[in-house]
């Protein structure tokens, strides 16, 4: 708890400004007290408040309590005016801040509160009860002749009066206090109230008639109404017990689905706590918006299990680092609809599955999977594909880095009217203030989310061995291979084996070189248990497991370890290795090496272990090809099909470059294109057409440039441009050049090309050709995707002029 002068200076205006406010009240009503006349009453009714004020009714509805004080508190204004109210109201409020009384057994518990908390609740209550009484007496003059019933307007105004001062004043403390709008605390947390304010004054009034037409005899039927409170005390208790149960079972479905999520997540590696995040944006998106307690709980169900249908897609798809083809985007979309079908049979009170469905749909109806448009699309869905997305920029994914959130929030106002609903956006924009704490404490990992002390904790060896069955480890090979043809020239065999011995369990791994002669395999590297026994030992072409693997240009799983290791060991010696996992590494129909790994357990190798060393092995004998070229040859290879650079050449060129280009302050831009209709002119015509495609584009891209810009082909069908001393004016403009000329490319029968392209600009888009690249790369699927939404034609087969 903060102390007083830590609070924000808004709040201490408030608190401070109440309590000044009571003050006043208390010195209006005090020359009103007359004590000698009226001390036995207002005794009398003080004891009644520590009564009421202790005796506390839950709401079943609500699952909240109310406490019976502000009948005390009401009596009071009916029976001595608004001084009495004041003076009860103060003893009511000192009871509900110090004094509980509803636990187990009716036990007694007292609570130590901060001095200014205390004042102001005393305050909040005093200031109140004397505005009520105001308002009571003022309409009282009014209605004086009409007898009793006078009575009901009055205690109606006084009702409402110290319903919405209490109230309003603590609502607006919390609001001060936590950042959240006051309009909305107050409708969630204050407004269902109001009817047991009013049903408090009617307890009073019936209380004060009894004792106007009874006297002392109206004390007779309170032991019965101490009954009846009794007797709904203990039925609320069982409705509570009741009420709990049901939460529990709520919580324990709820964790079941948490769990599967997560476990689905577990699958891509980039997107730990992504569920969570979404979840916490949207939500505050929900909240922000006033929605009602059903569709809350809608987005917050949703959001935790948005991409549960994830669980039918291949992890080769999921973890891909580059761009899916057509067929994989395909098999992509249908998560939401496999998903909705798996949530399908779960009973949700709230529209969940909706919700889960459509959180891929655009407010422009060229979403997926129903192509729905506008307000016809799920608010659950609306609210949870803004969400989603803004983490997805907000983080590192495997085709780029993570975005700075200004820049994702630009990106959502770009989409506002397109893709997302342009309301639900600008008020994500107007409460990012109110999340911008917590997003940086998920970002930085000082803190958790909130509400993480009840989240759904898995272990870590789980998210570790699902990460490693649904493909983590293949992108880890994938990062081997990069890292091998970058450095043709270090020792690839260890490099290969360590990352080996990191994805795939062993006790041994070696790595068995062919000899000069071609006939043996000699271990060259080897790690882990027995390393000084295997190392040097030799295996002829043929002969143990290894040996067959070399000549024979085969994979071997779970094969004896023995028939390798064998012949290094003594018969009596104790050797535990038993099973063998060997891949030949193979370069233009020629073994070079074989990859072996042996473990103590039988059987413990599995399909998936060999498609990894398999993977490792293919990566390892590009490099050894590349090895085996002169350094001119392997700098300067250019592409078959163009002519081109090679990628890796050109990046390490620039890397080189862009050093020199930041110490001198020199403009670079970075241009990435990618064809469109390639893959249709080599099924029509065949990939020697594809390839003349390639080379014509190659020479218009050639004749585009200048002779200090660098042109080379990326992958496929994608080339950059890297214009030098050039900023984003002139990119754009040479871009536009490009498109140009690319559209005037005509290949067999007329078939006319389309391009999409995308610009960076060092330094302000990244400070590597990679990150530049990936900048470009993803605008340049914003323009493609921009297309595909608008209609234009890609490829054509207009005939040649």
């Amino acid at each position: 708890m903060k102390r007083f002068r830590e609070l924000p200076l808004p709040l201490l205006a408030h608190l401070t400004g109440t309590v000044l406010l009571a003050l006043l009240v208390v010195a209006w009503v005090a020359p009103q007290v007359q004590w000698l006349q009226q001390w036995g009453m207002l005794l009398g009714l003080m004891v009644l408040s520590v009564v009421f004020g202790l005796a506390k009714v839950r709401l079943p509805l609500q699952q909240q309590w109310i406490s019976l004080g502000t009948t005390a508190i009401t009596l009071a204004q009916l029976t001595l005016g608004t001084p009495a109210a004041v003076a009860c109201g103060a003893v009511v409020a000192m009871l509900a801040t110090f004094v509980d009384w509803r636990g187990a057994g009716n036990a007694l518990r007292l609570h130590s509160v901060p001095v200014y908390r205390a004042l102001f609740n005393i305050g909040a209550c005093v200031l109140a009860a004397g505005l009520a009484g105001r308002a009571y007496e003022a309409l009282h003059v009014y209605t004086a002749g009409l007898g009793p019933q006078a009575m009901v307007p009055g205690l109606a105004v006084w009702a409402a009066v110290y319903f919405l001062v209490n109230t309003g004043s603590v609502a607006r403390a919390i609001s001060l206090s936590s950042g959240k709008p006051f309009g909305q605390l107050w409708r969630q947390n204050c407004l269902w109230t109001a009817p047991g304010y009013f049903a408090a004054a009617a307890l009073a009034a019936g209380i004060h008639l009894t004792y106007s037409f009874f006297g002392f005899w109206a004390v007779l039927p309170l032991p019965l109404l101490y009954v009846i409170y009794e007797a709904y005390r203990e039925h609320a208790a069982r409705e509570e017990l009741q009420s709990h149960h049901i939460q529990e079972l709520n919580r324990l479905t709820e964790s079941v689905m948490a769990s599967l999520a997560m476990a689905i997540e577990a699958k891509d590696r980039y997107t730990r706590e992504h569920i969570h995040r979404v979840q916490y944006f949207a939500v505050s998106l929900a909240e922000a918006l006033g929605v009602d307690e059903g569709q809350r709980e809608a987005v917050r169900l949703a959001a935790l299990v948005h991409d549960v249908g994830k669980i039918a897609i291949p992890e080769r798809i999921l973890t891909k680092p580059g761009k899916l083809t057509p067929d994989e985007f395909g098999r992509m979309k249908t998560h939401v609809t496999i998903g909705a079908m798996i949530l399908d049979p779960v009973r949700f009170p709230y529209p969940v599955v909706e919700a889960v469905r459509s959180h891929h749909e655009r407010w422009d109806g060229f979403g997926y999977p129903d192509g729905l448009r506008g307000e016809a699309i799920p608010l659950g869905g609306r609210i949870i594909a803004i969400a989603d997305v803004f983490d997805a920029l907000t983080s590192d994914r495997p085709y780029r880095k993570a975005m700075q959130v200004e820049e994702a929030l630009k990106m959502l106002r770009q989409g506002a009217g397109s893709q997302f609903d342009p309301e639900l956006v600008t008020l994500f924009e107007q409460i990012y203030p109110q999340v911008c704490t917590g997003l940086a404490n998920i970002h930085s990992g000082e803190s958790e989310l909130p509400g993480s002390e009840e989240r759904v904790r898995l272990p870590e060896q789980v998210f570790t061995e699902i990460a490693a069955a649904a493909g983590e480890d293949m992108a880890a090979a994938l990062e081997l291979s990069q890292t091998l043809l970058a450095n043709p020239d270090d020792d690839l065999l260890r490099r290969t084996m360590e990352q080996v011995e990191a994805l795939i369990p062993s006790m041994t791994a070696v790595a068995y070189e062919v000899d000069a002669t071609g006939e043996e395999l000699v271990a060259t590297t080897v790690m882990g248990s027995y390393a000084a026994a295997i190392q040097g030992m030799v295996i002829r072409q043929g002969e143990g497991i290894t040996g067959r693997a070399a000549k024979a240009q085969r994979s071997f799983l779970n094969a004896s370890a023995l028939l390798d290791v064998g012949r290094v060991f003594d018969p009596d010696e104790h050797i535990e290795l038993s099973a063998a996992l060997c891949v030949p590494v193979v370069v233009r129909d020629e073994t070079v090496a074989v990859l072996a790994l042996y473990h103590t357990s039988y059987e413990i190798y599995n399909d998936h272990h060999l498609r990894i060393l398999s993977t490792m092995a293919a990566h390892l004998a590009s490099a050894i090809e590349s090895r085996r070229q002169s350094p001119q040859d392997r700098a300067l290879a250019a592409d078959p099909a163009t002519g081109l650079y090679n990628a890796r050449y050109v990046m390490q060129l620039l890397d080189q470059r862009l050093p020199l280009a930041a110490k001198d302050g020199d403009s670079l831009s970075v241009i990435v294109l990618d064809l469109e209709g390639v893959k249709g002119i080599n099924q029509r015509y065949g990939h020697v057409a594809g390839d003349l495609a390639l080379d014509a584009v190659a020479a218009q891209l050639r004749r585009c440039a200048r002779q200090k810009d660098i042109v080379f082909r990326y992958a496929g069908a994608e080339y950059v441009i890297v214009l030098e001393g050039a900023g984003q004016e002139e990119a754009s403009r040479f871009a536009d050049r490009v498109r140009e000329a690319v559209d005037e490319v005509r290949v067999q029968d007329g078939v006319r090309l389309g391009c999409s392209i995308g610009v960076a600009v060092f330094p302000e888009d990244g400070a590597s050709m990679k990150s530049l690249i990936d900048v470009a790369d993803a605008r340049m699927y914003d323009e493609k995707a921009r297309h595909r939404i608008i209609g234009l034609p890609v490829a054509s087969s207009e005939p040649s002029v």
